[in-house]
């Protein structure tokens, strides 16, 4: 009897030490978490989902290619355009007989700046300019009835957007008037603005206070030495020194452009007739401790945006938050001009092709903006001919400036963009 209950001690004891195994996790100790309390109140941001591309680093090497953003970009969406719209006028004058005496022809301005509290400051003053030429018109006109001629004599004042920005719009152009002889006259023509002020900017204001005479005249001397488009006489550089020999801040004939500091010099200046307007540029890479870094152009953002044309009663204008219109004729087609992604200096001019149609030659522009993101269209209403296009479109994509014209189908009318 006793060993009976030893037995079955033993039993109950095995089966007491296989159920107290079988509890028991070999993998290791395991870390202990402290109890959460439930929150009292639900989150209120979703969680965010995964990139779905891995991010990429800002490039620090300046000769990378820089990162191209996405379409739904913040930067690009909400980059302002800013934009100038010129449009020509032209007042004939004629003889009893109906026969024309004089023309002069003279440009309307609008323009579309971020800062737009500076608008009608920088528009007055620009179209102040542009109606001060109305002395040198009577002038011609004067002559045109004094000479008895025929043919009409004319003036024409024309500026062209050489840089706008949000801070800098910078105009040069040509003053042109013929009242008999071989050819016409051209005086070069300028004015800069810092829009942050709403003034026209003299030379000094722009340079730093180190900057001498003797150094920007060596830097134009330069620059005039290392271009080939122009035929110049030999004795230039003594004609240069005098024109800085003065007070820097005097000096007219200068403007920027996206390239560099220009100065202009007029036909017979430094060069022959035929050379027409002789222009200095001076590279911004050289500018360094010579211009202000207030007036150096900022640094774009890398994008490949292509421009693309529809007919604007077709499009769906609710897209866009800024519409700039440039209405060249009445009685033509209107088409809308918008972007996919961001694409900079975009400039539209109206000019004609040669009877080969081989060559374009501009004659004026109409419309020049700093840049157009998908949120941004351009509306041109224009009579744009059958066969060859009056109307040339540039503007930058990535690296590569871009040229394209606009053109109406002959088959079903819709608005087409052509490479020239």
């Amino acid at each position: 009897m006793k060993r009976f209950y030893v037995l079955l001690i033993c039993v109950l004891v095995i089966l007491a030490l296989a159920a107290f195994l079988s509890d028991v996790d070999f993998t290791g100790p395991q870390p202990t978490q402290p109890p959460t309390a439930p929150p009292t109140d639900p989150p209120t941001d979703p969680p965010t989902a995964p990139p779905t591309t891995p991010p990429t680093d800002k490039p620090t090497d300046p000769t990378d290619p820089p990162t191209v953003p996405t379409e739904t970009d913040p930067v690009i969406q909400d980059l302002p355009m800013n934009a100038i719209i010129l449009t020509d006028h032209t007042e004939s004058y004629t003889d009893d007989d109906g026969s024309i005496l004089f023309n002069y022809t003279y440009q309307n301005v609008m323009l579309m700046l971020e800062n737009q509290d500076m608008i009608d400051t920088v528009t007055l003053d620009l179209l102040n300019r542009i109606d001060s030429t109305r002395a040198s018109a009577e002038h011609v006109l004067d002559s045109s009835y004094s000479a008895g001629t025929k043919g009409p004599y004319w003036l024409t004042v024309r500026y062209e957007p050489q840089r706008i920005d949000s801070g800098i719009l910078s105009m040069a152009g040509q003053e042109v008037s013929y009242s008999g002889g071989s050819h016409p006259n051209i005086s070069p023509i300028s004015v800069t603005y810092d829009l942050t002020k709403g003034k026209a900017l003299n030379l000094g204001e722009i340079l730093t206070e180190s900057t001498t005479a003797d150094v920007l005249c060596r830097l134009v001397v330069d620059a005039l030495n290392s271009q080939t488009e122009f035929y110049i006489y030999e004795d230039f550089s003594a004609t240069v020194e005098e024109r800085f020999s003065g007070y820097i801040q005097e000096d007219e004939n200068w403007y920027l452009s996206r390239q560099g500091l220009c100065f202009a010099f007029a036909p017979y200046e430094i060069a022959p007739y035929s050379s027409g307007v002789v222009t200095a540029v001076i590279p911004y890479s050289q500018l360094l401790g010579v211009l202000e870094d207030a007036y150096f152009p900022t640094e774009q953002v890398y994008a490949e945006g292509e421009l693309n044309a529809e007919l604007y009663h077709e499009a769906d204008q609710s897209l866009y938050s800024t519409l700039a219109e440039v209405v060249l004729d009445h009685q033509g087609a209107a088409f809308l001009l918008t972007a996919d992604d961001l694409i900079y200096d975009v400039t539209v001019t109206r000019g004609y092709w040669d009877y080969a149609g081989i060559r374009f030659t501009p004659e004026y522009t109409v419309f020049a903006a700093d840049c157009m993101t998908p949120g941004t269209a351009v509306m041109i209403q224009a009579d744009i001919p059958d066969v060859m296009s009056n109307l040339r479109i540039t503007y930058t994509s990535g690296d590569e400036t871009v040229t394209v014209y606009l053109f109406m189908s002959g088959e079903d009318g819709s608005a087409l963009l052509l490479p020239g």
